[in-house]
Parts: structure tokens; C-alpha cells; sequence
């Protein structure tokens, strides 16, 4: 009877952690990000306190093999035993140099953007980093070296091939920038209409739609953001953080969300173009320049940064040589270059507005060329 008992028992802890340990998912990702790779992390959830033993994270992708790019290969291997899921419900794995929240393991993740990349969560992992589950390259898995498959997403990077596709459910490519079709952060979807099985491609730039740590926002965007003139790629960060903004009214509230998680994505981003010349993107490369202007004119990052955009720029952001009246460039001489500066300014504002009467015209002409020549030491005009 003892004998009996026991063995139930140990079925049913058997049966308990079969269940708990389908309970957690993967739930967030980001592999890229505009310039180095410096924020890449995967994210968990599942149920609070639950032990992580026996689970792992693998990354299945294409790896170089005797001079041939081998399909199906496991890039990467993050067991987890020794860990439970925190009280946030929320289990953060991500680079050492991750800031955009509390890691709860640090380590090295092989997330190669430029191939397709096969996340998966699995109990009872038996091999390891380097192993080739589909020796033939023919897309489908020869061996499948754990117990049970807890949960798996496919990041899809272009629309070109880029590498096998072992699982059903996928996510991207990024049609939205056009800057890249590499999803640099996708998301499972937890509010709006979309079930919690499917997957959306967040905002490549830091910071996006990332919520590590944290609930993550809606997959959808409705005409409640898009019917107020808000782009697009506004519309999924406001409505990630607050999911009434899409779903039932957009709102002052709604607004200052925009101005404030908006403006900072669009800034910064080294692909956007300089902040003294117009470009056809929201924001510019000087992300604290960007900033200023556009709590200025939120226009500047919500939708174009155009010519006004450049010269609020110029007038805000550029750093004046303060040691000689008339050396626009720094290089402590005022000449011929200075003059091609002012020129160029003439009618604006900015560092060749020498008399600081808003404008570039005849008396800041005046003043360079009194002061023509080599400049004085340490403090002359």
C-alpha cells in the first residue's frame, strides 16, 4: 500500500510540474537595434515562483560547417536550472550591456539577425551549443533532443530566404521600416482582440515598444491613434503602453504619451541624417539636440524633419566658439571660411548671428570682417 502511495505521489509531482512548466512562455525578444547590438534579451512569463529547473532556451539557426551553411544548427543553449520565475511573473535574459531593465540572468545570446532565428523553450534539453538537428539541410528536424517543447517562436528576418522554418508560429518580417526588414524586437500580444498565441514586430529604435519586466501592450492599432494624424509608428508605442489610447479614445492623456515616448524614439537613431539638414525621417542623429527641438515642435519627431525642424537645430543646438568674435568654424583664425558660413546663415540665425539681434545680415558682415585675421589669445574679440 506504501509502495502504491508513493509511486502516486510521484506521479502527480510529475504531473504538476509537466503542468506548471507549460505555463511558461516566451514572451518578448529583441535581437537588433539601430548601431551595435547592445539591448538583446529574451523574456519569460509564467506563473509566479514556479521553478525553472529542467527548462531551457534554445536558438536554432543556420551556422557555418566545413565551408557550407548548415540549417538547424543549435546556435545557443541557456539552461535555467537554479532559478525561479520572480514575483513580476517575468524572467529577463539579456546581454550584460542590457539597460532597459533588471536582467535576471546575464549572459552571451546568439541572436544573429541576419538569419532566421527558431527560439524555443524545451524540458529536459539533452544536448548542447553546436549540435545540427537537421544534418541534411532539408528543413526538417532529424532530432529532437528534449523531453517536451514548452513553447517556440520563429523570427522571420526578410523576405528572402534567410534559414529553415521548423515552427509554426512565426513573426515578421518588418514591413513598416524602411530601413530594414530585421524585426528588432517582437512581442507577444496580450490585449486587443489578438489571442495570446500570436506575435507582433515592435519599433526597431531604443526605446521602442520594450517592456522587459512588464506586461506587454496591444498588437493592434485601431482608427482611435491613426484618425488623430498620429503615424503609424507613434501609434504602436503609445498604444503598447496604454491600450485605451487604440481601443477607445484618444485623449490629452493619450497626446503626452506621444510627446513624451515618440520624440525619444525618433531621436538619436545614426540613420535619420544630421539635425542641421532636413531629412525625409522624424528625428535626427543628435539625440539630445533632437529632444530639444522637439519639445519645441513635436512636429520635428512625430512626422518630418524639415527645414524648420534643421534651423530651430541651428539655433538651438549649435555650440558657438565663444573665444573670437567671427571664427564660425573654431579653428581660431577668422578668414575665408568663417565668411562662407555667415553667407550660407544669411537671413537665419545661429553662431554667425554675431550681434545676437535674431538675425544674420549686414552688421554681423561688419563685425567679421573687423575682426579679419589670426584671433587673439585666450579670451581676445
Amino acid at each position: 500500500m506504501m509502495k502504491q502511495l508513493t509511486a502516486l505521489l510521484i506521479l502527480l509531482a510529475s504531473l504538476v510540474t509537466e503542468t506548471a512548466s507549460g505555463q511558461v512562455r516566451l514572451n518578448e525578444i529583441r535581437i537588433a537595434q539601430p548601431g551595435p547590438d547592445t539591448q538583446e534579451y529574451i523574456e519569460l512569463a509564467g506563473p509566479v515562483g514556479m521553478d525553472l529547473a529542467g527548462l531551457s532556451v534554445l536558438v536554432v539557426a543556420p551556422a557555418p560547417s566545413g565551408g557550407v551553411i548548415g540549417q538547424g544548427v543549435v546556435v545557443g543553449a541557456i539552461p535555467l536550472n537554479g532559478f525561479i520565475m520572480p514575483a513580476d511573473g517575468f524572467f529577463v535574459i539579456a546581454e550584460p550591456t542590457f539597460k532597459l531593465g533588471q536582467a535576471d540572468l546575464v549572459t552571451n545570446l546568439p541572436l544573429n539577425e541576419n538569419f532566421n532565428l527558431n527560439i524555443l523553450l524545451v524540458k529536459g534539453f539533452t544536448g548542447g551549443p553546436g549540435m545540427d538537428l537537421d544534418p541534411d539541410n532539408n528543413c526538417q528536424l532529424n532530432t529532437t533532443p528534449w523531453d517536451s517543447l514548452a513553447d517556440a517562436v520563429v523570427i522571420i528576418v526578410s523576405q528572402q530566404p534567410a534559414g529553415c522554418v521548423y515552427f509554426d508560429i512565426t513573426v515578421g518580417p518588418n514591413l513598416d521600416d524602411p530601413d530594414t526588414t530585421i524585426p528588432g524586437h517582437v512581442f507577444r500580444c496580450e490585449t486587443g482582440a489578438a489571442l495570446v498565441s500570436q506575435w507582433n514586430v515592435g519599433i526597431n529604435s531604443i526605446p521602442g515598444s520594450d517592456s522587459p519586466g512588464a506586461v506587454n501592450g496591444s498588437c493592434e492599432i485601431t482608427d482611435e491613434c491613426l484618425e488623430s494624424g498620429v503615424p503609424a509608428a507613434c501609434c504602436k508605442i503609445v498604444c503598447n503602453l496604454n491600450a485605451d489610447c487604440c481601443d477607445l479614445i484618444w485623449d490629452s492623456f493619450c497626446e503626452t504619451l506621444a510627446l513624451e515616448n515618440c520624440t525619444s524614439a525618433a531621436c538619436g537613431d545614426p540613420g535619420s541624417g544630421s539635425c542641421d539638414i532636413p531629412n525625409n525621417n522624424p528625428g535626427c542623429d543628435d539625440a539630445e539636440c533632437c529632444a530639444e527641438v522637439c519639445e519645441q515642435d513635436p512636429f520635428c519627431c512625430q512626422e518630418v524633419w524639415d527645414p524648420e525642424c534643421a534651423k530651430k537645430a541651428a539655433d538651438i543646438c549649435d555650440d558657438c566658439p565663444a573665444d573670437c568674435v567671427g571664427d564660425l568654424n573654431g579653428d581660431n583664425v577668422v578668414d575665408g571660411a568663417d565668411l562662407a558660413v555667415l553667407l550660407g546663415d544669411w537671413d537665419g540665425s545661429g553662431c554667425a548671428d554675431l550681434d545676437g539681434n535674431g538675425i544674420v545680415d549686414g552688421s554681423d558682415l561688419a563685425m567679421l570682417l573687423g575682426n579679419w585675421g589670426k584671433c587673439k589669445k585666450s579670451g581676445g574679440k
